[in-house]
């Protein structure tokens, strides 16, 4: 499973009964469960009878051997550096450490796994479903406006809670910029807050910001101790996962390209094209995994504990089989970061998303007016927290766009992690820093000749510009920059991206909403919120 609880309050708490792989570290006062199999967490210990778990995958920029980096980590530890690891650690991971009579917890920089705590301190985990098991559930400790927020936020980007609390009156979220600190002498814990300073001041040249994605790219993707192991690097129809698949491959000698595809989702199968289309042009092997719904769509729900939407489960089989390969790479969070910022103020990019959702979720108006000041508050944390060279809304937009899709994802990363490692290139701070830097003229346009992802393109000429050449699924572009050569093949994915709007605009008028009641009003989709809502009936008895 690749969780951890960690159990303060003294009760008899028996996880092993419903887990296969459970290692207990009995505590003073308490006990710490490492819920997972050796493939899915590392686990040091020294002669101090000090410790270091990390789940998924952690090391150094630099490339240091994970248990090398772990090893260092423990024998240097202090809590002034937690600030620096967030920096200089790639992967989504969770890390504990214990120092003497403290333990510490924290997560990778953008937060893409979970940490979860009990509102009175006694309990925490990596699981929201774990430890809700471990407080009382019922219809008095939901949060509706909770279960509101997160539809709405469907329509801002993606479906998460804002801030740290959650639907669960008595669980909280560790923020990204925050550490829990636990005194064993006592057992109680203090939430301890990192700042960072990011350097956003732009740059012009295209190739120059090229020369640092594709450095910074490589000294995350290249991982001394898995060069000669199978590796796999996720492919679909996009230009992120193309990009790192790219890379990734000049790399590791036993390198698998893969791709999960369902017959009910066509877009999953022209995925299938273009992955095809690369892994040949790569002269690469491509793993194919189907999707089976009899199989694997009540998997996906239990994996992702019902908090990712319905969309998302055509990967379940990409996502049970990644112990078929030491280390994984895919191309989240490269939308996040480059794609162009169309608002031009904080409050200009709240109020629009606002009034595209209520077109979806009818609820009470003083929830409208909740989520606003929620919204407009984490905006504030963040600048508190984020200090930027250059104080710039825009580049706050963005930093909102990569928590919130750590957030979303972060559920889908603990579902890698329940049997192997999974190492999502774009989710660190160097990759998110760059992008800053990226000049608002260089961002491009979709709804241009040219497309966007001016800098991504460059990169990828300068490394296999045939492998470029093919146009993407998502974007009907050539990832290479226009030019009079590929100018006829722009000119193809122009027109190609015209007729996708077309159709998709005749599908969504023909297309009947699925309309679910809620408390108060009703929410329509296309019924991608299901689990969700299955998820607050059961486990809430929440009437609608």
């Amino acid at each position: 499973m690749a969780h951890i609880i960690l159990q303060l309050d003294g009760k008899d708490v028996d996880v092993s009964k419903n887990e296969k792989h459970v290692k207990i570290i009995p505590l003073d006062k308490g006990r710490i469960f490492i819920l997972g199999h050796s493939d899915t967490f590392r686990h040091l210990e020294n002669s101090r009878q000090d410790f270091i778990i990390s789940l998924g995958y952690a090391g150094y920029i630099d490339g240091d051997l994970a248990q090398q980096t772990l090893s260092h980590i423990l024998n240097c530890f202090d809590a002034s550096q937690i600030g620096d690891l967030k920096k200089k650690l790639v992967g989504q991971f969770v890390m504990m450490i214990k120092k003497h009579q403290q333990i510490y917890l924290f997560s990778d920089f953008i937060g893409g796994r979970n940490i979860f705590y009990s509102k009175d301190g006694t309990i925490v985990s990596t699981s929201f479903s774990l430890l809700e098991n471990l407080v009382q559930t019922d219809a008095h400790a939901l949060d509706q406006n909770k279960v509101f927020e997160y539809l709405a936020m469907r329509y801002v980007q993606f479906p998460a809670w804002i801030g740290r609390f959650t639907q669960h009156k008595s669980i909280k979220w560790l923020l990204p910029n925050e550490y829990m600190t636990i005194n064993l002498d006592d057992s109680s814990i203090q939430i301890g807050s990192v700042t960072f300073s990011l350097d956003n001041r732009k740059e012009t040249i295209c190739s120059n910001l090229a020369n640092d994605l594709l450095s910074i790219l490589k000294s995350i993707i290249y991982r001394s101790e898995y060069k000669e192991s199978p590796v796999a690097a996720s492919i679909t129809g996009g230009r992120d996962t193309r990009l790192v698949a790219a890379i990734a491959a000049d790399y590791y000698s036993e390198m698998h390209y893969r791709i999960a595809v369902s017959s009910q989702d066509g877009n999953s199968l022209k995925d299938l094209k273009i992955a095809r289309k690369v892994a040949k042009s790569r002269g690469m092997k491509l793993d194919v995994y189907r999707f089976q719904p009899s199989r694997d769509a009540e998997k996906f729900i239990s994996l992702t504990e019902a908090l990712t939407p319905s969309y998302n489960h055509t990967i379940t089989p990409l996502v049970e089989n990644s112990h078929a390969y030491a280390l994984g790479f895919g191309g989240a969070f490269g939308s996040q970061l480059f794609a162009p910022i169309p608002w031009t103020t904080i409050d200009d990019f709240v109020t629009t998303k606002l009034k595209h959702a209520k077109r979806f979720l009818s609820v009470p108006e003083d929830f409208w007016d909740y989520v606003h000041d929620l919204l407009m508050e984490e905006f504030q944390r963040s600048k508190n927290v984020y200090y930027l060279h250059d104080m710039n809304d825009k580049d706050y937009i963005r930093l909102f766009q990569i928590f919130n899709a750590a957030r979303y994802a972060s559920f889908i990363m603990s579902a890698y992690n329940n049997s192997g490692y999974q190492l999502e290139p774009y989710g660190t701070f160097a990759a998110l820093e760059l992008a800053l830097q990226v000049s608002p003229e260089l961002w491009g346009n979709h709804k241009s000749l040219s497309g966007d992802a001016l800098v991504q393109k460059v990169v990828m000429a300068r490394l296999n510009p045939k492998l470029g050449k093919i146009l993407a699924y998502s974007t009907f572009r050539p990832m290479i920059p226009l030019s009079l050569t590929t100018f006829p093949l722009y000119s193809i994915g122009y027109a190609n991206q015209l007729a996708f709007w077309a159709r998709r605009k005749v599908r969504t008028c023909l297309q009947k909403p699925v309309r679910t009641k809620v408390l108060h009003g009703y929410h329509i989709s296309n019924g991608w919120d299901r689990p969700f809502i299955d998820r607050i009936e059961k486990k809430y008895g929440w009437s609608k």
